[in-house]
């Protein structure tokens, strides 16, 4: 599936919904993985944005990315807004997603559960990393074959 990284998919940016239905389930989602999903967004640039701002170290961040809980104040003594609710954005997400074949109900898993169809595991698979043309791929494979002809010489 072609995507461009910047293009929306229900409201959601692509790259965001992409990385949603490839959590670990298996190939099944339901409304409250989007919900959570929406929240550990919203919470990574969280904790990005403290980084940036020079409030907590990389090590900080790796560990704060990891231990998400909606009812925390603060983190590393920084107050944190409250946790904004992605119940609406979900359900839109969802809407979407469903009558354009991306998901299917599974009537034999557990109920409210849907399973990703053909269309979904191409979303899942989606590479949104842009392509280079065929002058720029020539031009980066002469220089690594300078640099290794120079090493060899030496």
């Amino acid at each position: 599936m072609a995507g461009d990284r910047k293009s929306q998919i229900g409201g959601q940016p692509l790259k965001l919904v992409r990385d949603c239905l490839q959590q670990r389930h298996n190939g099944y989602i339901k409304l409250e993985n989007i919900v959570d999903h929406l929240q550990q967004n919203w919470w990574h640039g969280i904790v990005e944005d403290l980084l940036v701002r020079g409030l907590i170290t990389r090590h900080d961040r790796n560990y704060a990315r990891k231990t998400f809980n909606p009812r925390d104040k603060e983190i590393y003594g920084v107050r944190v807004a409250r946790v904004p609710d992605f119940s609406v954005p979900a359900q839109t997400l969802f809407n979407y997603l469903l009558p354009r074949g991306y998901i299917e109900p599974d009537e034999h898993f557990k109920a409210g559960w849907h399973r990703t169809t053909i269309k979904g595991q191409a979303l899942k698979m989606a590479k949104l990393v842009p392509r280079i043309n065929r002058a720029k791929a020539e031009t980066l494979l002469k220089g690594v074959l300078e640099r290794c002809c120079n090493q060899c010489r030496s």
